[in-house]
C-alpha cells in the first residue's frame, strides 16, 4: 500500500468523499498531545467557496484495536501457533 499526504480533495459542490481506514482517511500530523483509541476529537474541515465545519470524530488505532480484539477473544477464539 502507498500512501501520500494530501493538503485537499478535490470535489464538486454535490460531490461526496467517503474516509475508511484502507482507502482515502485522515492522518493527523504535529499532534500536540498522546491521543488515545475511541477517544473523541473535534476535525475542522476547511472549504474553498464556504465556512469551516467541526465534525466530532473517534481516534482510530489499527495498532490498539487488532491488541484490544486478541485480548477481548475467548480463548478458542484466539489465533494458535506452534
Amino acid at each position: 500500500m502507498h500512501m501520500s499526504k494530501l493538503n485537499s480533495i478535490a470535489n464538486s459542490a454535490n460531490e461526496h468523499s467517503i474516509s475508511h481506514p484502507s482507502g482515502l482517511h485522515f492522518m493527523l500530523f504535529d499532534v500536540k498531545r498522546p491521543l488515545q483509541s475511541k477517544q473523541a476529537i473535534n476535525l475542522t474541515l476547511c472549504f474553498f467557496a464556504s465556512k469551516p465545519v467541526s465534525l466530532p470524530q473517534s481516534v482510530y488505532n489499527p495498532q490498539q484495536e487488532k491488541a484490544a480484539q486478541y485480548n477481548d477473544a475467548t480463548p478458542s477464539n484466539k489465533p494458535h501457533h506452534h
